[in-house]
């Protein structure tokens, strides 16, 4: 708003100034000998509205310096003026060139005085007065006085046809007080009289419209900028700003993708929140790529956060392996108990069993784990894959001291107990198999060797010499 408002003081010189000169000059052009400033003796008004020599001759000099620039000279010359008893019409155009004077050397209290004293001498024709009306109200809102330059504009668009510039004033003025409502119909109309429509008319009804959430109105004023100036990376902010706050974010996120396509989301933050959007809608393996990629190009730094953004995307891709790499930098550079913690979940889900077991320790060294008997059941699976049977007991145990782990640690320790009872009796199993089959086998050669004669000749097989005992007590 501050620059909209900056662009309307050149305007308000524009507006009263050069009409003022123009007076000035029409009034005092003929005015060196005194007959000549008095046109008609016979016409009393004529007379009325003409200067003296002197006080003439004064005010021609003050008109110069104020051409010149020199400003303060022509106060001094036309505080003379005004020492010699000027007439009202006299008067009333010294005021408006001393008030010109005052502005010039940024006296506007004085100015506005001066202006305001010109009016009322009542020698003013009507456009001069409109104008000094126009001037005085503008400079009181310039110099943060809003409510007063308000209404002097207010008075004077009911008197006089709208004008764009005065428009303009009012709604930024209003805008910057942070009255919008009474703002909104003055920038709506400035800039539908506006020709050409520029950029700062786009700007404040965009401004207006964003500050009373009108969503609707907001929008259609940013598809008409974007058309306008598609390259400008504010806007299509504002757009993405617009649809976000209007529970929009898909439609957000989908602009977002654009911009990123089109160069324009070129800061760190600006790549962060795409990312963020990518997770958000359950795209991570896209978000996790971008950041990779824009790190290795230095637009975004690889720093500690932003690599346990990276290793969140890769871990909610389930990408593991993608990352390891980050999370052993991580891990490393930051003594953090939980990164050791993920790093021991990612190798143990690529069935790097020993190097998960001593990253899961590492994060119960460091500590900071808010559940640690999960590490100790990552550490128990870790060992059981390996068939260190006797360790994975060891660190299930361990995991069955914390509430948060506990029922999963004893139901692998159950399980364990269960594989090693199937196992007992698999091998009781084979050992019965083995001696009903040693039994038969000795009944038989016994019972060959009584037939054929060779009783105690032929040998029993070394492996069932042990269950004779079983036939002989038959």
């Amino acid at each position: 708003m501050l620059r909209l408002m900056g662009s309307f003081r050149s305007d308000w010189r524009l507006l009263g100034i050069g009409g003022l000169m123009a007076v000035s000059v029409l009034a005092l052009g003929a005015a060196t000998p005194a007959h000549a400033l008095v046109q008609d003796d016979e016409e009393e008004e004529s007379e009325e509205r003409s200067f003296s020599s002197d006080i003439g001759e004064i005010v021609l000099k003050a008109q110069e310096n104020l051409q010149n620039e020199n400003p303060q000279e022509a106060i001094n010359q036309l505080n003379r003026a005004m020492d010699r008893e000027p007439s009202n019409y006299e008067r009333s155009v010294i005021l408006q060139m001393r008030g010109q004077a005052y502005y010039e050397t940024e006296q506007a209290q004085r100015a506005i005085n001066d202006w305001q004293a010109a009016i009322n001498t009542g020698m003013l024709e009507a456009d001069a007065a409109s104008s000094l009306q126009v001037n005085i109200g503008q400079l009181l809102i310039v110099e943060g006085r809003v409510q007063e330059g308000a209404q002097i504009l207010e008075r004077w668009l009911q008197n006089n046809p709208p004008k764009e510039n005065i428009l303009i004033l009012l709604a930024s003025a209003y805008a910057q007080n942070d009255q919008f409502r009474q703002a909104l119909p003055h920038a709506e109309q400035a800039f539908e009289i506006a020709d050409p429509k520029e950029r700062k008319h786009f700007d404040l009804l965009n401004f207006i419209y964003t500050q009373l959430d009108m969503p609707e109105k907001q929008a259609d004023i940013l598809r008409q900028m974007l058309n306008r100036w598609p390259d400008d990376k504010n806007l299509w902010n504002g757009w993405v700003s617009m649809l976000a706050n209007g529970n929009r974010s898909e439609e957000a996120f989908e602009v977002n993708k654009i911009m990123y396509l089109n160069g324009m989301l070129d800061t760190e933050s600006d790549i962060i929140r795409l990312v963020q959007y990518y997770s958000y809608y359950e795209v991570p393996y896209r978000g996790a790529q971008i950041l990779e990629r824009e790190m290795n190009a230095g637009r975004v730094e690889r720093n500690q956060k932003n690599l346990e953004l990276m290793i969140n995307l890769w871990r909610q891709a389930r990408e593991y392996d993608e990352a390891i790499p980050a999370l052993e930098t991580a891990a490393s550079n930051s003594g953090n108990g939980k990164l050791y913690e993920q790093l021991c979940e990612a190798y143990y889900s690529e069935a790097i069993y020993d190097k998960a077991e001593r990253a899961c320790l590492n994060g119960l060294e460091k500590g900071g784990l808010s559940r640690p008997g999960d590490s100790w059941v990552l550490i128990g699976n870790s060992r059981y894959e390996r068939d260190n049977i006797a360790g994975a007991k060891e660190a299930f145990e361990r995991g069955t001291q914390f509430s948060h782990s506990a029922s999963t640690a004893r139901g692998w320790l159950g399980f364990i107990r269960e594989e090693e009872r199937a196992v007992e009796a698999r091998a009781d199993f084979q050992k019965t198999v083995e001696r009903e089959e040693c039994i038969i086998t000795i009944e038989r050669i016994r019972r060959d060797d009584v037939l054929e004669g060779r009783e105690g000749v032929s040998s029993i097989p070394e492996r069932c010499e042990e269950y004779t005992k079983y036939v002989d007590m038959n």
